[in-house]
């Protein structure tokens, strides 16, 4: 930029919609809180958490045209953003993470069909047969912490799937030996909401470990009916916090 007023577009019609900068001199802040932003998506967070996450960053929130703006006093740069919460498709690519079960593969094909960029974080991706280019595999160590932290980094919400056949004792000691490491690790990526689908007869035990954390919003889903679009309505435009999903 050479200091002249400069306007560029971010997520298409919704997201931040422009950003106006007047001087470039020692733009950190301003810009560290553009690159930040674009590695989120804001379109999906409610404005009391946007500015729970950037409140810091942002001096103030004008209400007519849920408009945000901050002077950076250090170099005089003026920053205009302008948030819509419209919860269009056009969405950063979310974490679904799972085994290769019937509730992660049906929360995965609603995902899809509804046009989520979704990257299936799974114990055996080569049991994924879905090619896609809105779709990346990857693997995932449900009992390495710190792999789990560094996979969750990037993304604002998750959606933790497990399997609702209580016979499969394998799967029901892999989510009892597990499920509160992958709250920390979430936690220490610095994730913001955490949907977890599972069937209701575990719900007691799901909830009262998401009950423990008081900084991350969450949602139960039961695998009961359409969960599938249920879970798909909560990571696109959240209605339930910090509870169990009711019709």
């Amino acid at each position: 930029m050479d200091g002249t007023a400069e306007k560029q577009e971010f997520f298409g019609e919704c997201g931040l919609a422009c950003v106006r900068v007047g001087d470039d001199r020692k733009c950190a802040t301003a810009l560290d809180f553009f690159v930040e932003c674009s590695h989120v998506n804001v379109s999906m967070m409610s404005k009391t958490d946007l500015m729970e996450k950037y409140g810091a960053k942002l001096a103030k929130i004008n209400e007519v045209g849920n408009r945000l703006s901050k002077r950076n006093a250090c170099c005089g740069c003026y920053i205009v953003i302008y948030v819509t919460y419209k919860y269009t498709s056009v969405m950063k690519e979310i974490a679904l993470v799972g085994t290769n079960n019937k509730v992660f593969a049906d929360v995965l094909s609603v995902l899809m069909a509804r046009d989520v960029a979704v990257n299936a974080m799974v114990d055996f991706p080569e049991h994924v047969m879905v090619e896609d280019e809105s779709l990346t595999v990857s693997r995932m160590d449900f009992y390495d912490e710190e792999a789990m932290r560094e996979a969750f980094a990037s993304y604002g919400s998750l959606v933790l799937t497990y399997d609702d056949n209580l016979l499969d004792v394998a799967h029901n000691n892999l989510a009892l030996k597990t499920f509160a490491d992958t709250l920390t690790a979430a936690r220490k990526a610095g994730v913001g909401r955490v949907i977890v689908v599972a069937g209701q007869d575990s719900e007691a035990y799901f909830v009262s470990l998401l009950n423990r954390i008081d900084d991350i919003d969450w949602v139960f889903v039961s695998t009961e009916g359409d969960f599938p679009n249920r879970a798909a309505d909560e990571l696109i435009e959240p209605s339930f916090h910090r509870e169990v999903y009711k019709e």
